[in-house]
């Protein structure tokens, strides 16, 4: 998104598609990196320029509510309520 005289112009709009019936919980950008967190723990790294995956991990059965990146896009941090 580009700003213009204070408004937010939209460049590019983009689908895809999440398999099964799991749902985006938490997401976070850095760079041209893209992480998702679904309901199902499953975690999903995409290039958020092409949004080509990348990697994708199912970590637990439990949802992933908190994801976060570094500033680098060197370090991806993943927290679940449900495991503490």
């Amino acid at each position: 998104m580009v700003t213009e005289g204070g408004r937010f112009l939209l460049e590019k709009r983009s689908k895809f598609a999440i398999q099964g019936d799991a749902r985006v919980i938490s997401c976070d950008q850095s760079n041209n990196i893209m992480v998702l967190g679904l309901s199902n723990g499953v975690f999903q790294v995409y290039n958020a320029d092409t949004l080509e995956s990348v990697h994708s991990f199912q970590i637990s059965e439990s949802k992933i509510d908190s994801v976060t990146i570094n500033a680098e896009g060197d370090w991806v941090a993943l927290g679940s309520r449900e495991l503490g």
